[in-house]
């Protein structure tokens, strides 16, 4: 493992992560923004195996001493281009993500351990910009045939927990 110098991040070698992917589950977070007022989830088109052009829940691996709300706080700043502070985000659940294939294609199955946020799109003051990952991002009302599962399931905890707040 190696240290990027310019972001102080640990970085793991293809070929290692690769062998690390293929027999254990990968720790992860996803953020999932939500409009109270629209009542949409707000979906990056992903570039990347597993689910490359679908729709998705922003969302990375954490690293290795970094706190579930670190990983998250960085992931909205790497691929959101938002900056939020953890009074910003409320962790929801954790849920497995299992697919038949990952960015090795199907050599290598993925499945991740998901520890997932939500965050209210009203709150953000800034904007959204895309990172490499992905090419689009749009609203998507939850009972469109375009979201996928995972993310309708993770929206129903959601829902449920505001409700609890309530």
């Amino acid at each position: 493992m190696k240290i990027d110098s310019s972001t102080k991040e640990a970085y793991i070698p293809d070929e290692f992560y690769r062998n690390i992917m293929d027999v254990m589950p990968i720790c992860t977070v996803d953020i999932v923004v939500i409009s109270l007022e629209e009542k949409k989830v707000l979906l990056f088109r992903r570039e990347n195996e597993p689910l490359r052009r679908t729709y998705f829940t922003p969302g990375g691996r954490v690293h290795k001493q970094e706190l579930l709300i670190e990983a998250a706080m960085r992931i909205c700043k790497q691929e959101m281009g938002v900056i939020l502070g953890e009074q910003d985000l409320t962790l929801c659940a954790t849920v497995d993500e299992i697919h038949d294939n990952s960015c090795y294609g199907s050599s290598v199955t993925y499945h991740c351990v998901c520890s997932f946020f939500y965050c209210i799109y009203e709150n953000i003051v800034q904007s959204i910009t895309l990172d490499a990952q992905h090419s689009d991002f749009r609203w998507f009302r939850l009972d469109s045939d375009e979201v996928h599962p995972l993310i309708k399931k993770k929206f129903r905890i959601v829902e449920r927990l505001l409700a609890e707040k309530k």
